[in-house]
């Protein structure tokens, strides 16, 4: 948990398909990481941040129905050319963001 030289943000597949850039904390990550890895899932830190990468890249948002923490994401599948936002805090604004007129709008390739 924290930023640390342990794993470099944003989060990135060993391919480059998936992007995770997030701020938060999950509290939980050292039970789901167990779980994860009883389940054949291989870690490389001790980062929250990893076990919310490897989550999202798994089982998709539905992996937030199990982390308890307070957290702003952006995931990002190349591949399936989507971006995923999500945002969970017990106080402050939370995640603001806005759409682009669609002459602003850049295609991601």
């Amino acid at each position: 948990v924290g930023i640390n030289d342990e794993i470099p943000l944003p989060v990135r597949s060993t391919d480059n398909s998936l992007v995770l850039a997030f701020n938060g904390e999950i509290y939980n990550y050292k039970e789901l990481r167990k779980k994860m890895s009883s389940s054949g899932q291989s870690f490389i830190t001790q980062t929250d941040t990893e076990v919310l990468f490897k989550g999202l890249s798994l089982d998709g948002l539905d992996f937030l129905d199990r982390a308890q923490g307070m957290w702003s994401f952006a995931f990002v599948d190349h591949s399936r050319r989507t971006i995923k936002l999500a945002s969970r805090k017990t106080k402050g604004c939370g995640l603001p963001w806005r759409r682009l007129p669609s002459e602003c709008q850049h295609k991601v390739a």
